[in-house]
């Protein structure tokens, strides 16, 4: 994880598999680790806002993305 390459497909892909994981018929949180050395991006907060807003608009499984 820590040599993941920051950008928006790295992350949707991240939601996408974790979305999987989660029961179909109950709501569910997903939790995202990120890389410390992706907080020195310049663009690091509005893509990855815009990212789990853009991937919620697409699930009902999930009800909340989290990252730390």
């Amino acid at each position: 994880m820590e040599n993941t390459e920051f950008g928006k497909k790295t992350i949707a892909n991240t939601l996408k598999k974790a979305r999987k994981q989660l029961p179909a018929d109950k709501p569910g949180v997903v939790f995202v680790k990120v890389p410390a050395r992706w907080l020195a991006e310049e663009n690091f907060s509005s893509l990855i806002v815009s990212v789990a807003q853009e991937f919620l608009r697409t699930t009902k499984r999930v009800v909340s993305v989290k990252y730390y």
